[in-house]
């Protein structure tokens, strides 16, 4: 299998699935003491969002040579998401990748309105969820491309058989140790793309979103803290962004927007913060 993979960087991905798959059904076959329940879904909910990080790079850039493998890899990725793999591509690459946070996008951060930073953050979470799931079911919305939506059918076919596996055999550890885990990657993913784009300008080229360089963060989240470069160029590997990021982006960022830490950032400009983060003028 690592033969077919696009690049061999991303062995580390299937084995980040590999552990997000253990974590989610291990519960399982053991009986967890107590005492660790809360470690254990930390690192549940940290997996599964990197499960999303993987899809979401996958989707720009599939990451086997053989487009059966990409394939499978997609129901592989549905169960340690919650939602299915292919349904990121209507709101994510034909929507939020052509209009930037713009208020076309359907996760604008307009949507979070004014207020203090974690009523903003708390509002966008709400807002955007729904705004999302309304703009989807209108007439001139996107569509899947008919490989797509056959990925997508199928998708669907093993998530609700998954559900219903893990249903039968625990339905309090379901709830637990899956359905936690699955809602927490959620609002982490729509949290990082609320704050990579809140304060920025969806008209600049380079402006448009804020990156984080922490190199932890970054190897953990295989690289999805560049994101300005991302915008540029959606379809460049992941372990070529910082250095694009260094190249093609910096020289022309505001510093604001270039920050090191995103945890950092995210309890400064919005936990603790009662107003909105600004960003100076060029």
């Amino acid at each position: 299998m690592i033969d077919s993979l696009r690049s061999p960087r991303d062995g580390r991905s299937l084995i980040f699935v590999a552990i997000a798959y253990l974590l989610l059904l291990v519960p399982f076959a053991i009986d967890l003491p107590v005492g660790c329940w809360g470690f254990w879904l930390i690192g549940s909910s940290l997996f599964c969002f990197c499960a999303c990080v993987i899809n979401h790079n996958h989707q720009h850039l599939p990451i086997f040579v053989r487009p059966w493998m990409n394939q499978v890899f997609n129901v592989i990725l549905t169960p340690i998401r919650g939602h299915t793999a292919t349904q990121i591509a209507i709101p994510h690459n034909y929507n939020h990748h052509i209009y930037h946070g713009d208020r076309r996008d359907w996760m604008s951060p307009e949507l979070a309105g004014e207020g203090c930073g974690c009523v903003r953050w708390l509002r966008y979470l709400v807002r955007a969820s729904l705004h999302t799931a309304h703009q989807r079911k209108q007439p001139d919305a996107p569509q899947l491309s008919r490989e797509q939506q056959q990925s997508l059918q199928r998708e669907r076919v093993v998530l609700w058989l998954f559900v219903g596996a893990i249903a039968i055999a625990n339905p309090v550890k379901a709830l637990w140790f899956v359905g936690i885990p699955w809602g927490m990657a959620v609002i982490a993913l729509l949290s990082v793309n609320f704050i990579q784009h809140d304060g920025c300008n969806p008209g600049d080229r380079y402006n448009c979103s804020r990156n984080f360089t922490s190199s932890l963060g970054n190897w953990l989240f295989f690289n999805n803290g560049y994101h300005t470069i991302h915008h540029l160029r959606p379809t460049l590997h992941w372990s070529e962004l910082p250095e694009a990021h260094d190249r093609l982006v910096k020289p022309h960022l505001n510093p604001d927007l270039d920050v090191r830490s995103i945890l950092g950032f995210f309890l400064s400009s919005y936990l603790l913060a009662w107003r909105s983060p600004k960003i100076k003028n060029p």
